[in-house]
């Protein structure tokens, strides 16, 4: 699925509850009365706002910072992008959307809203005690006078270093800063947790996820189901080894001396040496220098040892393109404020991309609405994000195994993306599928001058010639199918395929030529 940047929060969603609609448009709108309820889509339902007169328009003193003010706006119609660029240069910045043709806006106080009447259908006020993510929220009397680690996350468009410096008001202990999504990790009390949901330009509160905990531990199993063979072996000329490309281990210990990766491994971590974190090395890119017969899949790739990963830092400084999580928090469904995070960095850094393993307790009941055995257990909400990958894991003989967790995402969404040989556990399938990424990487510069491809394109690449396993067609168990090196390699080649932006309402026409005799096609 290609990420189309113009189009810029419409995979978003959120943990609100909104209360309070403030009537401002004419009273009829292209046949429609305005008084007509509406729906406004959030992650517990649609919703309808209560609508109530224009002369209670106001914004107080104490919603104001540097400035501006927050409110959500819905539209009649999806406002054009010329229309969104000509406000943000006037003094109203849309930022994320929500179904209903509603958008979260940063106003300023000079904007005059009445001009857009006849657009806007209402400005829905934020109250502030819904900004709690919805496990704090049902948590929270509980959190009274205890120290709790939280992320809160700020409207885009506000200075990072001026919201932190008047948080400190509020006697934060700070963790961590997370600015490239907007967001600060933080140790707060529960006594005065109201306070900081009274804070105007905070969008968001959630609580801080636990530390990680590594998927269920084997022996090593590396394989060439997934056909890396067929571009890493030189067979036909062919060698695409993930050379030229940087991908990342991000999970705790260290490597050591890691001889399977010799003149390119840089450990960036300290720590006690981790076999997990190894075994997950070596099935990314090991080049057999111990055992030849374990070289595998990107053997020529430079392989950064990571954790606690600050991505904006490790794209620039160190070019990577491909981070590995073998890692999870335990069933978790949602869309946390991490999972968020990682969305809105795909449109600063549109190459990169994460895979997570699903999770190695496949066979557990899920996260609602699926919380019966074998269902919707993906181990962690920070995976139920919508740019990156989840990874499941098969036996050798490409037998599902029962054990390795299972999607939809918790609001539907297919989970997971793809599924390879893993039989010591999902841990081992996922850094297979990063191993593979780059060496077709590697591929795609060789045949396009250089130039890298949008992780969007490879992700687009790869799922549509995934062979497909299990039920027909894409499913919970085994997402787009076992990934196919040599099918995918084909398509790099040939330049078949395409990609661009499409505005609302425009549509754009390809055609597309199927050989005679083709039995099956996707699309």
């Amino acid at each position: 699925m290609l990420f189309l940047k113009n189009i810029l929060a419409s995979f978003l969603t959120f943990f609100l509850v909104i209360t309070t609609v403030i009537e401002i448009g004419a009273q009829v709108h292209n046949g429609d009365i305005i008084n007509e309820p509406f729906e406004i889509g959030i992650t517990t339902g649609s919703f309808i706002p209560e609508i109530t007169k224009i002369e209670k328009l106001q914004v107080f003193q104490e919603e104001i910072f540097n400035g501006k003010y927050f409110r959500i706006i819905p539209f009649y119609d999806i406002p054009t992008l010329t229309s969104i660029n000509k406000w943000e240069s006037e003094g109203m910045l849309l930022t994320d959307y929500l179904p209903g043709n509603a958008y979260f806006a940063v106003i300023d106080r000079s904007f005059d809203l009445t001009k857009l009447k006849n657009e806007i259908r209402s400005v829905i006020q934020i109250d502030s005690k819904f900004k709690l993510e919805s496990s704090l929220f049902l948590k929270r009397k509980s959190l009274h006078d205890a120290k709790t680690k939280l992320i809160i996350e700020f409207f885009k468009g506000l200075n990072a270093e001026e919201a932190k410096k008047d948080l400190t008001r509020l006697d934060i202990a700070w963790n961590q800063n997370r600015l490239d999504g907007n967001q600060l990790e933080v140790t707060f009390s529960g006594t005065f947790i109201e306070d900081l949901v009274k804070v105007p330009y905070i969008q968001f509160i959630s609580i801080a996820p636990s530390e990680p905990i590594l998927e269920n531990e084997n022996l090593s199993y590396r394989n060439a189901t997934d056909r890396s063979n067929f571009l890493n072996t030189g067979f036909n000329g062919i060698n695409y080894n993930g050379s030229g490309v940087t991908i990342a281990i991000g999970e705790g210990g260290t490597v050591g001396l890691g001889l399977d990766f010799k003149g390119r491994n840089t450990e960036l971590v300290s720590g006690t040496l981790s076999s997990h974190k190894l075994g997950c090395m070596e099935n990314a890119g090991g080049s057999g220098n111990i055992d030849p017969q374990n070289r595998s899949h990107a053997w020529g790739a430079q392989i950064l040892s990571t954790n606690n990963e600050n991505y904006p830092s490790l794209i620039a400084t160190y070019g990577t393109r491909y981070f590995n999580h073998s890692y999870g928090y335990g069933i978790q469904g949602g869309y946390s404020t991490e999972a968020r995070a990682h969305d809105l960095r795909i449109i600063d850094y549109p190459n990169h991309l994460i895979s997570y393993s699903s999770g190695n307790v496949g066979d557990d009941p899920g996260y609602a609405p699926y919380n019966f055995n074998g269902w919707g257990n993906i181990t962690g909400a920070i995976k139920q994000n919508k740019n990156h990958m989840v990874i499941a894991n098969l036996s050798p003989n490409d037998d599902i195994l029962s054990w390795g967790c299972k999607g939809p995402a918790y609001d539907g969404r297919l989970m997971p993306h793809l599924t390879v040989a893993g039989p010591e556990g999902t841990s081992y399938a996922s850094p297979k599928v990063v191993g593979l990424f780059a060496q077709l990487e590697q591929a795609y510069k060789s045949n396009n001058s250089g130039n890298e491809s949008p992780s969007s394109l490879m992700r687009a690449i790869i799922f549509n010639t995934a062979d497909d396993i299990g039920n027909p067609g894409p499913d919970f168990k085994t997402g787009y199918g076992r990934p196919n090196g040599r099918k995918a390699l084909q398509v790099i080649e040939s330049n078949q395929l395409f990609s661009g932006s499409l505005l609302h309402g425009a549509s754009n026409n390809h055609n597309i030529t199927v050989p005679t005799g083709t039995q099956k096609s996707k699309s």
